[in-house]
């Protein structure tokens, strides 16, 4: 009963091996290239191997089997260390690596099959095989193994071979197979394995998925050991349910570039977030400072409402004196034309004067001629005396005219008249538009600026300044600074909060300069009053930056005086816009004006060059300078004196002439004097007319203005009353909620750390888990179904119809010398096609079934 049961068991597990290589061997491993015409060949592929105890080739070949489908020709790829035509007598035709089989069309077959004898697909296995063994633990060769008593533990290194095909990585799987007689055994382990019992027979199955290293162990507790040795089965896995692992490595490409797309805008918004939290307190503390303000406002109202008051009283005071204003305009206008009449009468004057002193010269030479006779001597002295006494009666009375006319001059400059021009017509005088006591205090006030900023470092005066020095000047002059020391000080500052608000940026990109200047409040590096001093300093540097670059080309050019002279009109003018009209267009427009401020610089720093104003103002004095420079008794008294030397001594008479000669040079100059003022004051009444009409028509503009501007604030005023409560608490309500709702906010975000940190474990796992399925550990997502086999003898042949590796070791068993005898007997038998086909898979099976016998 027990020999029926062994022998079931054999039958068994010979039917369940027969059954599973089978099916193996006609897996498709891919679909076959389009037929075509149909008559081209398609062959399958198996290559067989033995291998010794420890995994070392012993030898190998490759079967092949092709359907002609009508071909009388077909050609094969690989070099092969041996051909045998396993079908008929058809000798191949070999040339390089291509064998060609070749038919007649009555003899072709149907199938044909060969063997090619080569070690070369061996080499390009996808894994590399390796076999050990121990007994009792300690190491031994398979050579001692047989007949041993103990536990034997056999290890299968299964190495990925980086050498094979990409295809054969990533599509095949390795089975390895053992089978022990249960009888005959003591006890099995097979960690990860599948275990079968069939029959009385133990069988041991590992499967290694595609790229995936392993190491398979099987223990086997005997008293007389023996082994039938490793059956290795490597086979493309082209099930169809595979297919689905494909279109999921597909789908995963498709999505991997969106899914770094989204991980990576999620990366930024996840730190934007993290960067928001503290903008939200910055601005939240801002709301803060803010509706303490409105507080400060709010306390202060009341006071705000009783300067309102003041400020509309004042108004209405200044109107009513401004009222008064066009009257007195048109008594200045006549006071200008009463000047003007008056000048002219001294012109004329001064040149009636002329004329009496041409007499009185005329005089002095007849009287040097006669007193020249009498003392030569010569001709008639009664006539000589007769003629002095006449000329000398002629001169008294030219003298006497002249007195008087010296007198009525002496009157018009001493009553009043001219001495008003200082003070009432001076002012009025225009010279290229500008005012001339106005045009004298501001050249003035420049001459100092400029001296105290134009010098080198060791104190000397220089003829042109830089741009830092220019800054020093322009903060003097438009009354920003004190001094140069006050205006270092004041440029240091803004550098620093400059540096401030750039740092600030560099960490908050988005926030602009004023949200930067909040933000270094808020973080307490300056304080309240400093931020409002710094925003109100820095647009001024920027306009003075804009100007010397207008002026001077850029700011690495120097400055001359007259650019300076023209650079302070320009700011001056721009600092004079209202603060609505204080526009980059309006700006603009007085930048690109630059050529008439540059005339009316250069104008001023000549006129600063002349250092002596007398030569300015000179004309308005030279009257009374001519009296003076006659002595102290006047022209009047020199003549009267003169007069009085000619009616007692006669002998003085060259002196008289000397003296008269004198005053002649002196009222020349006085007319020229007096004509050069008469001509400059006909020149500005036109212009001070006009100046005067158009200040009449700002007078009542300004009035009228003055009134509507009163009536606005009256109605702003009860506005302000009505409703200033209201807003007031409204405004306070929503700052105090708004601050309130941020820091809610920036709470929120401190979480982004956590969700970041999670987000970054999702995507670690989901990339270890795709990496360790595509190489790390194994191709299992790399396997594709679909894919087309490669031959393992070459890649130039078509696509096999399927493909199949057998390997098998040797077997540890005593030593059987009738069975060897016997097979080889068998295997020498001549046989026809049929049964060397049949010899060669009894070979094989006998290889594989032989433990069954």
């Amino acid at each position: 009963m027990s020999q029926h049961t062994h022998l079931m068991g054999k039958r068994l597990l010979s039917l369940a091996l027969t059954i599973l290589l089978a099916a193996a061997c006609s897996f498709p491993a891919a679909a076959a290239e389009p037929i075509g015409d149909g008559v081209t060949p398609t062959y399958d592929e198996a290559y067989y191997a033995t291998l010794d105890y420890y995994g070392n080739l012993l030898d190998g070949s490759v079967v092949k089997s092709y359907t002609l489908n009508g071909a009388t020709s077909l050609t094969d790829y690989g070099i092969y260390d041996e051909v045998v035509n396993l079908t008929d007598g058809t000798a191949p035709a070999v040339a390089g690596n291509a064998t060609t089989f070749s038919f007649s069309r009555s003899d072709a077959p149907s199938h044909f099959y060969f063997e090619g004898k080569t070690a070369a697909p061996f080499e390009a296995l996808p894994w590399t095989l390796s076999v050990s063994y121990t007994l009792n633990g300690v190491a031994v060769r398979a050579e001692d193994l047989a007949g041993k008593t103990g536990v034997v533990e056999i290890t299968v290194n299964a190495i990925p071979n980086e050498n094979a095909s990409e295809y054969a990585r990533n599509n095949y799987t390795l089975e390895a197979m053992a089978v022990f007689n249960q009888d005959n055994i003591l006890s099995l382990e097979a960690p990860g394995a599948q275990v079968q019992l069939i029959g009385n027979l133990r069988a041991v199955l590992f499967i290694a998925l595609p790229g995936e290293e392993q190491h398979f162990v099987i223990r086997v507790g005997c008293e007389d050991f023996s082994f039938d040795g490793m059956t290795f089965l490597m086979v493309p896995a082209t099930l169809g349910q595979l297919e689905e692992i494909a279109k999921l490595s597909q789908r995963k490409d498709d999505l991997e570039e969106d899914y770094n797309k989204l991980s990576g805008s999620l990366d930024t918004l996840l730190d934007s977030f993290s960067d928001l939290g503290s903008s939200l307190r910055a601005t939240a503390d801002g709301l803060d400072d803010l509706n303490q303000a409105r507080d400060t406002i709010s306390s202060g109202k009341d006071r705000i409402y009783a300067d309102g008051d003041k400020v509309l009283e004042d108004l209405e005071n200044l109107s009513g004196s401004l009222n008064t204003l066009p009257g007195h305009l048109d008594d200045t206008d006549d006071s200008v034309t009463e000047v003007t009449d008056s000048l002219s009468k001294v012109t004329d004057t001064a040149v009636i004067l002329r004329e009496n002193l041409d007499d009185v010269d005329d005089c002095l030479k007849d009287l040097q001629r006669d007193i020249k006779n009498i003392r030569s001597g010569s001709g008639d002295m009664q006539s000589h005396l007769n003629q002095l006494g006449t000329d000398l009666k002629k001169l008294q009375t030219s003298l006497q005219e002249l007195k008087e006319t010296l007198q009525l001059l002496d009157i018009r400059i001493n009553g009043g008249l001219i001495s008003e021009l200082p003070s009432n017509v001076q002012e009025k005088i225009k010279v290229q538009g500008q005012q001339l006591d106005a045009m004298l205090t501001q050249v003035q006030g420049l001459e100092t600026v400029w001296a105290g900023v134009a010098t080198d470092s060791e104190g000397n005066a220089t003829e042109t300044i830089g741009y830092q020095q220019y800054q020093v000047a322009a903060l003097i002059a438009s009354g920003k600074a004190s001094s140069a020391a006050d205006a270092a000080t004041l440029l240091q500052q803004i550098q620093a909060v400059d540096a401030g608000i750039a740092s600030v940026k560099a960490v908050y990109p988005a926030l602009s300069d004023e949200g930067a200047l909040s933000a270094l409040v808020a973080q307490g590096r300056l304080t309240q009053d400093q931020a409002a001093q710094y925003a109100a300093a820095k647009p001024q540097l920027i306009v003075m930056e804009q100007v010397y670059i207008t002026v001077c080309g850029g700011t690495d050019q120097l400055m001359t005086k007259a650019d300076f002279f023209t650079a302070i009109l320009m700011l001056s003018d721009i600092n004079a816009l209202p603060a609505d009209q204080k526009t980059p267009e309006n700006i603009g427009k007085i930048l690109a004006n630059e050529a008439a401020y540059a005339k009316t610089g250069k104008m001023l720093s000549e006129l600063n060059g002349d250092h002596d104003l007398s030569k300015v103002t000179g004309l308005l004095e030279n009257l009374s300078d001519l009296l003076t420079d006659m002595g102290s008794g006047g022209l009047t008294g020199d003549l009267s004196s003169l007069v009085g030397k000619t009616d007692t001594t006669l002998g003085h008479l060259d002196d008289a002439a000397d003296v008269g000669r004198d005053i002649l040079d002196r009222v020349d100059t006085l007319l020229g004097d007096i004509k050069n003022l008469d001509d400059t004051i006909n020149d500005q009444v036109p212009g001070l007319r006009s100046t005067l009409q158009d200040t009449k028509t700002l007078v009542t503009d300004m009035v009228t203005t003055i009134d509507d501007t009163h009536g606005f604030l009256t109605s702003f005023r009860s506005l302000a009353k009505t409703s200033g409560t209201q807003l007031d608490e409204g405004t306070k309500k929503s700052l105090e909620n708004l601050a309130a709702t941020l820091r809610k906010t920036a709470r929120s975000t401190d979480a982004v750390g956590d969700v970041k940190t999670a987000k970054d474990a999702i995507n670690g796992i989901i990339e270890d888990t795709w990496n360790e399925y595509t190489g790390d550990i194994n191709n299992l997502l790399l396997m594709d179904a679909t894919a087309q086999a490669v031959s393992l003898t070459s890649e130039e042949n078509p696509a096999p119809s399927s493909i199949q590796v057998l390997i098998r070791t040797q077997e540890i068993k005593k030593s059987d010398s009738s069975a060897e005898i016997t097979a080889q007997a068998q295997a020498a038998e001549p046989t026809t096609f049929l049964g060397r086909v049949a010899q060669m898979f009894r070979d094989f099976w006998d290889t594989i079934t032989g433990l069954f016998r």
